[in-house]
């Protein structure tokens, strides 16, 4: 009897983990902060800490003298010509990972969204518009309260990251929007590490 009550009690909480760790996850991708070294250079910090993660580290010089002779200048996420320098065309150049390119944001939930991504093990380059410029930062996870995680390459020579309601990143504001999305269809050679979720037990004794 006994033996039986804690298989019923043991299946239950199989089936309560399940559903909650289905149902309300948080879920991030260990990927070093990478801070641009530049003052225009977030395309290139974001493409380092991309490259990083697939095993295939840069330096931002090296993604400057290939993308923009080696100046300190801004440059595209991503571009429909096949010689793309932009960040597709980087990331192609130096881990051959393919790309697909979005010109708006992703769903929080559901296909093709944040959490398919990331569940997918595949960071997210986004292109935001703070004050009508043109940033690009990497997200790389989401939590339980509906928010995204995100590395931002500012401040220059450190990076930072933040963790921010879903809803408020994709717009804050008339001036700073979530834009233009490129999406990873390369998968890491690796998996990239996520952090183990805390386990507590609770033993139940007659």
């Amino acid at each position: 009897m006994k033996k039986n009550r804690m298989i019923i009690i043991a299946s239950f909480c199989a089936i309560v983990l399940c559903i909650v760790t289905s149902t309300f996850a948080t879920l991030k991708l260990v990927i070093p902060t990478i801070g641009q070294e530049g003052d225009n250079t977030c395309w290139a910090a974001t493409c380092r800490m991309v490259l990083h993660a697939y095993g295939s580290p840069q330096s931002e010089q090296t993604l400057r003298n290939y993308a923009t002779n080696g100046q300190d200048k801004g440059n595209c996420l991503y571009s429909y010509d096949v010689t793309s320098k932009c960040c597709d065309g980087i990331l192609m150049q130096y881990a051959s990972i393919s790309s697909l390119s979005k010109s708006s944001y992703l769903p929080f939930d559901g296909p093709f969204s944040v959490k398919s991504e990331i569940d997918g093990n595949r960071p997210i380059l986004v292109r935001k518009t703070p004050n009508l410029s043109e940033h690009i930062m990497l997200i790389v996870g989401y939590t339980v309260l509906n928010e995204v995680i995100v590395k931002d390459p500012l401040p220059k020579n450190q990076g930072s990251e933040i963790y921010k309601n879903y809803d408020l990143f994709v717009e804050e504001n008339v001036t700073n929007r979530w834009t233009h999305t490129l999406r990873l269809t390369t998968p890491p050679p690796n998996p990239i590490p996520t952090p183990e979720p805390p386990v507590d037990f609770v033993w139940i004794s007659d």
